[in-house]
């Protein structure tokens, strides 16, 4: 019990330091609210639907998922009058990623599922906003 409360402490105060990082206030505010709609309800998928190849910790997933959204929140994805949309269209895809990539081999399909709809939706939804 205190090891999953510690988890949630560790988790909160490395994703305050990351955005607390990025540059524009936007931004920060965007980010945030992404992460408190969409990293509990993939950490409880994690853990209780999901198998894994390998163990891996809630904090590891949280900071792939950071990383993966360094690489693709540049400016030249996301300019500083760009709709906040597009942070969720990234946020949602890094998080496929960050969370399905250790799946078991067995449930790649679901994961596959997720990358396809997700592919659709991204490329629709960027061309609708003039960004491809």
């Amino acid at each position: 019990m205190q090891l999953t409360a510690f988890l949630c402490v560790t988790s909160f105060s490395f994703v305050t330091s990351w955005t607390d990082r990025r540059k524009q206030q936007s931004e920060k505010v965007n980010l945030t609210v992404l992460f408190d709609k969409y990293v509990p309800p993939c950490l409880e998928v994690c853990r209780s639907r999901f198998r894994k190849i390998t163990p891996i910790a809630d904090i590891a997933h949280i900071h792939m998922l950071c990383h993966l959204l360094d690489c693709l929140l540049t400016p030249a994805n996301t300019p500083a009058d760009c709709p906040k949309e597009w942070y969720e269209i990234y946020f949602v895809f890094a998080c496929v990623w960050a969370f399905g990539s250790a799946l078991c081999q067995d449930q790649v399909c679901i994961h596959l599922e997720c990358v396809s709809f997700l592919t659709c939706y991204c490329v629709h939804s960027m061309c609708r906003y003039g960004h491809c």
